[in-house]
């Protein structure tokens, strides 16, 4: 806690807004022209990024003010040393060729550019060696490689910080990856932002960092991701780019795409071995210019040409489904950043029971969280007036009143099945465990991610255009538990489909992220209601889920066994 004022002093931080993981503010001021969203909307994730931070005007001198790298602080203590050489890579690695610092136990063969005793600056070799990028990995392989990554990378730095001598100068480490980090045409102040926040998670709080306050007002705007492309969003599934959703009438599903569609080329160029983002690059341009997909589809491979349109992804929507005979609502809430997230929620619930739902699934798979008073206002929307969280100050480590919401109260008592992932993570995690604690919802799926803790926005001092974002509370659920590391552990475990390996369900979340990570505390949860969950468990084992995997020739059935499984639960809660 020393270090964290230390800084925040640094920056004379004001105006705290509480949120979760993504950020989002209250509604303000435009910050640009029409014209300008316009040309921002059609920018990659990283394009608009990268605007943002131009537009506040910082560059390398305030760096040097800040005083980050210099080796007063960088060898204070290993934590900082961690930190500082995170920053100095996200510098060197817009050099040209790009850069790493690494101890020289990683260099493997790689051509060394400048040496500072234990530590040198290669050039990037092979992918194989430092690439980030996943390729064809799945999400399970990839998971396992950062995590037997980052195991390496905390066990060589401590032997780095424990044998260093009285001749590293970090001075000069920063000295040098100035001079090569900067010859660039990526803008200076994104450069800038990305060297502090690679400091601040790794030196002070995993879940610090400093973000354009322009960036967050469009995010806040922008909730429901507007996009000019072709409407599709993918994910890496069991090696390849998959199809996971799509936007209602989008460019993709009119030209004839299909959830599940595995992609291959775009505009007859291989994608294995890319980032995600670039691939989006690829796909994405000016409304009314075709694009060519090359499409895996049930061991068939054709070609779809698509017209890009200005398309866009609600964040939440809903669908009958009555794969077990009844009409259950499967309702997806993507994040809770929207600040309409609960009205929205509330409006499907109230379309779904007009239109005859018996049953709800309330999907927050991969939701990673947003607003704390959104979450608090739909958990009452299942159980009314209810305490939804607990927030303890980690200043004080007394408990605090969680935020006011002004709430529409239990506006269904129809049966609820909640769906969760190894991605659902914060506010998602508060709704899950709320509904959990208070018996209202089964919880099916994975483990959730495990972040139980509050962060807050202030505006910088050295740049008004600047938020910074640091930890100041930890959530609770109703019962005392937390989910801080452990998770959310659903009633029935369900993974992704029926066949999976452990090698497949193999996931990193917040203990594997961050080791200096809160820590867990409060009292394990124990299932409540064991003898219930057996029965549960013994009816859905010859559910609908079942029988369709049975049925399939294939080892990956094209059906959402997890939904599915959701379905049966909610048939056999009459048992």
């Amino acid at each position: 806690m020393n270090r964290l004022r230390k800084f925040d002093q640094t920056f004379k931080l004001a105006a705290i807004l509480v949120f979760l993981t993504s950020p989002s503010l209250a509604r303000s001021t435009e910050i640009s022209s029409p014209n300008q969203v316009q040309h921002l909307e059609s920018l990659s994730p990283k394009g608009r990024t990268e605007e943002f931070w131009r537009q506040t005007g910082i560059d390398v001198s305030n760096l040097d003010k800040l005083k980050m790298f210099s080796s007063l602080n960088c060898l204070q203590n290993q934590t900082n040393f961690e930190g500082c050489v995170s920053g100095i890579n996200a510098i060197v690695s817009y050099a040209e060729p790009p850069l790493r610092l690494v101890p020289v136990i990683q260099v493997k063969g790689a051509e060394i550019v400048k040496s500072f005793g234990l530590m040198s600056f290669v050039k990037i070799p092979a992918r194989e060696l430092f690439s980030e990028r996943s390729g064809d990995l799945t999400d399970a392989q990839a998971s396992a490689k950062k995590l037997a990554e980052r195991s390496r990378w905390h066990k060589d730095m401590a032997l780095i910080y424990s044998n260093r001598d009285e001749h590293f100068d970090f001075d000069q480490v920063y000295s040098f990856a100035k001079k090569a980090g900067f010859r660039t045409a990526k803008s200076e102040a994104a450069i800038v932002g990305e060297s502090i926040n690679s400091y601040l998670r790794e030196s002070m709080d995993p879940h610090a960092r400093l973000q354009p306050l322009a960036e967050v007002e469009f995010q806040n705007r922008h909730a429901d991701s507007r996009l000019c492309g072709i409407g599709a969003e993918m994910k890496m599934q069991s090696g390849k780019l998959t199809l996971v959703d799509t936007a209602d009438n989008s460019p993709a599903l009119q030209a004839g795409m299909r959830l599940g569609d595995q992609l291959l080329k775009v505009n007859g160029v291989s994608i294995v071995g890319r980032e995600i983002n670039e691939v989006v690059d690829a796909i994405r341009g000016v409304a009314g210019t075709k694009v060519q997909l090359r499409i895996l589809r049930e061991g068939k491979e054709f070609d779809l040409e698509v017209t890009r349109g200005n398309v866009v992804f609600q964040n939440v929507k809903w669908n009958m489904v009555t794969d077990t005979g009844k009409k259950v609502a499967h309702i997806r809430i993507k994040s809770f950043s929207d600040r309409n997230a609960c009205s929205s929620l509330r409006g499907a619930i109230s379309d779904a029971e007009t239109r005859g739902a018996e049953s709800l699934v309330l999907d927050l798979r991969s939701n990673p969280g947003g607003n704390l008073d959104q979450a608090i206002c739909i958990g009452r929307l299942f159980v009314g007036e209810k305490e939804i969280v607990k927030v303890k100050d980690l200043h004080t480590n007394e408990f605090v009143s969680a935020p006011q919401v002004n709430d529409f109260g239990q506006v269904t008592k129809l049966p609820l099945v909640v769906l969760i992932n190894q991605e659902s993570a914060s506010a998602s995690e508060i709704v899950a465990g709320a509904l959990q604690d208070y018996r209202r919802a089964w919880v099916i799926g994975e483990r959730s991610f495990g972040k139980g803790s509050v962060q807050a926005a202030e505006t910088t001092s050295f740049n008004a255009k600047i938020l910074k974002f640091q930890t100041i509370e930890r959530f609770y659920q109703p019962s005392g538990r937390t989910n801080q590391l452990s998770g959310i552990i659903p009633d029935v475990v369900v993974p992704f489909k029926a066949n999976a390996t452990v090698q497949e369900r193999v996931a990193a979340r917040e203990a594997d992220y961050y080791s200096h990570a809160l820590v867990d505390e409060g009292p394990a949860w124990k299932q409540p209601r064991p003898d219930d969950v057996k029965k549960l468990s013994t009816c859905m084992a010859n559910g609908v889920a079942a029988e369709l995997t049975k049925k399939s020739k294939t080892k990956s059935p094209q059906f959402d066994y997890q939904l599915v499984s959701a379905e049966d639960a909610l048939s056999c809660q009459g048992i």
